[in-house]
């Protein structure tokens, strides 16, 4: 199941409530968050309930000021998944 959310202004409150439904939903593998103004906050909320998300196998990001502690964030989940 492909998730996409791109281009709707999320930011990291968004991002928030999707990290929480993540962590109970097992179905989806592609999930597209472009474009959305999710700075490194919102993208340590995700990669916290990616931990635990073993489905998802596609991940975009882009176009998002994660800055380097977000892709750290999202670099320590895909070294331990």
């Amino acid at each position: 199941t492909t998730l996409v959310l791109s281009n709707n202004s999320l930011g990291d409150l968004g991002a928030r409530a999707i990290a929480k439904s993540l962590s109970i939903n097992s179905t989806i593998t592609k999930l597209n968050m472009h474009t959305n103004d999710i700075g490194p906050n919102g993208a340590e909320q995700i990669a916290g309930s990616l931990s635990h998300h073993l489905t998802i196998t596609h991940l975009d990001f882009n176009h998002n000021p994660i800055l380097q502690k977000g892709a750290s964030c999202f670099a320590a989940v895909l070294e331990t998944n």
